[in-house]
């Protein structure tokens, strides 16, 4: 697998621009916040580069829950309404699919008022309220004149006074919102973050984080990659392939939609035929997965999950590639994803008996579009596939569940303290 040196900095990068796809006026927010919360911390003392980390890395992905709630728009007035849920959301995702060098419950509580927060300091983390001031200051400090006033009205209710006063001096010493408004913060907090050298192990973990933040994202593709990535893993199997081959089919197949991260749910879950003009759009995730695996140096993961929409005839998507430009796993994970699809109840249809499942495959290999090889293994193993792939499937259902009780008692908890 091609893989290139990954630092910590751009990979987190990533984060601003999926989130971006949401609402363009989030645009460098996650990072605008992440420098915020290095500056005061710093001021405060904090010198640990390992905890400066962790703090940091966490204000990156404080607005992951955005991705289920789409609450974003809400979020960018200074007093948020109703913050709460992508809050609940962003730490029951992270508590079950990423806590690395993270504090989730940080994530939970970054819109507690600090003159709340104080009362549970068993519960409530000090850095969350560190965190809501720096959130509430990047929605604010863009824009022409910002009044600081609002900032020392608040100290003691809304903001934690140390916090506040930590702010100001870093502020006046190192110009911070100057640094915010003109973009030079980034060189600083960049410079910062490429000290950390990624594994690559944990540089598909953070992409299978954000595959997951897509599916859960969506409730009628919830467990697709799941069930993808099942097929793959045993028609791999089956095809004999070799272990370094399984390996990366496994992991493509668990990414292969991870550019449907920039799609609307709105498409993603339309209870009907699309438009032209909404599958013009839907076809876009091929080319955003292209770009975001891309950036993650992955090119061999990223040519397999990306060109799954590519047909042998060449008709297919996003780059019309022929047989003869595309691997046997590419062919083999078309096959994959176009059986999942078949096979699960989406929000336009209701799943189909194998028997169509096998005819509709069948008919696309004699015209042509995929590999017949590989649909006659698949047709001809489907019980042993679809029992071995169950196995997967019913935990991570499990999990879903967990993970929505999860949000919802979380969201009760916030909601009861804030």
């Amino acid at each position: 697998m091609t893989t290139q040196r990954l630092t910590l900095d751009r990979v987190l990068r990533l984060i601003d621009t999926t989130i971006e796809t949401l609402d363009a006026r989030l645009n460098g927010h996650s990072e605008q916040v992440a420098y915020i919360v290095y500056k005061i911390a710093q001021e405060l003392g904090v010198t640990d580069k390992n905890e400066l980390k962790i703090l940091c890395k966490t204000a990156f992905l404080h607005d992951v829950g955005c991705y289920k709630t789409e609450d974003q728009v809400n979020l960018l007035t200074f007093e948020a309404k109703t913050p709460y849920p992508h809050a609940a959301y962003g730490y029951a995702f992270l508590k079950y699919f990423y806590s690395e060098d993270i504090d989730p419950l940080i994530v939970k509580w970054h819109h507690t008022p600090w003159h709340i927060a104080r009362k549970y300091p068993d519960e409530i983390p000090e850095h969350a309220t560190l965190l809501h001031l720096a959130d509430r200051i990047a929605v604010t400090a863009l824009k022409q004149h910002m009044d600081f006033s609002v900032l020392k009205n608040a100290s003691g209710t809304l903001f934690c006074p140390e916090h506040v006063d930590a702010f100001f001096r870093a502020n006046e010493k190192q110009q911070i919102v100057q640094r915010l408004k003109t973009g030079l913060y980034r060189a600083e907090l960049r410079t910062f973050f490429s000290q950390f050298i990624l594994s690559q192990d944990q540089v598909l973990n953070f992409a299978r984080m954000m595959a997951y933040a897509l599916d859960f994202h969506s409730n009628t593709s919830v467990l697709h990659s799941i069930l993808v990535t099942g097929i793959a893993k045993k028609l791999a199997e089956l095809f004999d392939m070799t272990e370094a081959e399984r390996r990366d089919i496994t992991i493509a197949a668990s990414l292969h939609d991870i550019g449907k991260l920039v799609i609307p749910t709105s498409i993603l879950e339309k209870p009907g035929k699309l438009t032209s003009n909404e599958f013009e759009i839907m076809k876009y995730h091929a080319i955003a997965g292209y770009d975001i695996l891309s950036s993650l140096g992955v090119d061999n993961i990223r040519d397999i999950a990306t060109l799954h929409h590519e047909t042998l005839d060449g008709r297919g998507y996003p780059f019309g590639l022929k047989a003869e430009e595309l691997s046997f796993s590419s062919k083999l994970l078309s096959v994959v994803d176009i059986s999942s699809a078949l096979l699960a109840r989406r929000s336009y249809k209701e799943a189909f008996p194998k028997e169509e499942v096998f005819f509709i495959l069948r008919k696309m290999a004699d015209t042509g579009k995929i590999e017949k090889e590989i649909v006659e293994m698949f047709c001809l193993h489907f019980d042993e596939i679809y029992a071995a792939t169950l196995a997967d499937v019913l935990p991570a259902q499990q999990t879903y569940n967990d993970l929505a009780s999860s949000y919802e008692n979380e969201l009760a908890h916030l909601m009861s303290v804030g």
